[in-house]
C-alpha cells in the first residue's frame, strides 16, 4: 500500500479530531516518516501549542490525517485560516464519519486513523510521535497540494490572512515563554 507519508516533502495535510461533542480541524505541514517498513505507519507530527485543534488531539490522543489534494486548495484555506473555535470548518464540505465519531474530509480519499503514542512538550510546540492505519481509496491520481502551490493559489488578502494567523501563533509562542 503506497503510504500516505512515505513521500512528506512539502505536502500539506489535514488533521480532523473530535472532542466533547465538538468537530475540530487544522492543517499541518510538518510530518516525518519514522519507520523503515511501510507497514508499520509511525511518524512524528510537530503542532502548536495555541491551535484549538492540537489541544483536543492531546487529550484524546486520536485523529484522522488527509493529505490534501491540489484540488482542494480552497479548503485548506479554510482548515489553515479560520478557528475551529469560531467556525465551522466542515460546513459544505463532503465530509464521512470514522466508526470513531472523527470527520474525514473528500469522502473518496485516503485518510490514516492516528493514535498518538508519545508527547513531547517544547518551548512552542508539542511534536508527538503516532502510529497510524491507513484506509480509503489511493489517490495517487489526485497530486498532492504542497506549500508552495498553496500560497500561489491564494490571492493576495488570503495569503494575508494566512500569514497573519501564523504570526500570532509564533508571537503568543515568544511572548509565553520569554
Amino acid at each position: 500500500m503506497n503510504n500516505l507519508i512515505t513521500d512528506s516533502s512539502n505536502k500539506l495535510y489535514i488533521i480532523t479530531s473530535y472532542f466533547e461533542g465538538k468537530h475540530y480541524g487544522m492543517i499541518a505541514s510538518w510530518i516525518c516518516l519514522a519507520s523503515l517498513m511501510t507497514e508499520q505507519v509511525r511518524f512524528i507530527l510537530c503542532l502548536s501549542k495555541f491551535n484549538h485543534s492540537a489541544k483536543a488531539i492531546l487529550i484524546t490522543k486520536k485523529f484522522i490525517l488527509q493529505a490534501i489534494r491540489e484540488s482542494d486548495y480552497e479548503m485548506a484555506y479554510i482548515f489553515g485560516a479560520k478557528h475551529s473555535e469560531e467556525f465551522d470548518k466542515f460546513e459544505n464540505i463532503n465530509i464521512r464519519l470514522h466508526e470513531s465519531g472523527i470527520k474525514i474530509c473528500n469522502r473518496d480519499a485516503k485518510f490514516m486513523n492516528v493514535n498518538v503514542e508519545q508527547i513531547m512538550d517544547t518551548k512552542d510546540r508539542y511534536i508527538l510521535y503516532c502510529v497510524g492505519s491507513e484506509s480509503g481509496e489511493d489517490n495517487e491520481k489526485f497530486p498532492p497540494l504542497t506549500q508552495e502551490k498553496f500560497l500561489n493559489f491564494l490571492n493576495e488578502e488570503q495569503a494575508t490572512v494566512i500569514k497573519m494567523k501564523f504570526s500570532k501563533d509564533i508571537l503568543k509562542a515568544n511572548s509565553a515563554f520569554v
